[in-house]
């Protein structure tokens, strides 16, 4: 962690069929000027990189129970071995379900929590900041 950054390195693995997983490395992260969001972000080997970003308080749920609607879905699941998540993914190039043991994803969320609590997000020291930059950015794309 490195100031107002939470970064974590998961071994996950890609569902491919019911039986079917193959293993990838996924980096969860989380900026405090960002506060609402985490992201996982993939980087397979020889391959573009691929971010998915979504809200902090889907993922602080669907620990727990099902949550999610539309593009991304977290579930927690007992699928041959207790604490896993399964975080399903949804996008214009197709759908993934990516399977996560869930301890590290708890820790990551406990170290989140630490710099922005959850409905406190509004007071993350930078989170201003960050919506000055995006609103400068969309008025300056308009």
């Amino acid at each position: 962690m490195s100031g107002g950054l939470v970064r974590r390195r998961v071994a996950a693995a890609l569902v491919v069929a019911a039986e079917e997983l193959h293993p990838v490395a996924v980096d969860l992260e989380f900026d405090v000027c960002d506060p609402f969001a985490v992201r996982l972000v993939f980087r397979p080997d020889g391959e573009r990189e691929v971010t998915w970003c979504f809200a902090r308080d889907l993922l602080a749920g669907g620990v727990q129970y099902p949550c999610g609607e539309g593009d991304v879905r977290v579930i927690p699941i007992a699928w041959g071995e207790p604490g896993r998540v399964v975080i399903r993914l949804r996008g214009a190039d197709g759908e993934a379900a990516v399977s996560f043991p869930a301890l590290p994803l708890v820790s990551f969320l406990g170290r989140t929590h630490a710099l922005a609590p959850l409905g406190l997000e509004h007071h993350s020291p930078c989170y201003r900041l960050h919506l000055d930059r995006a609103l400068d950015d969309l008025l300056t794309a308009w």
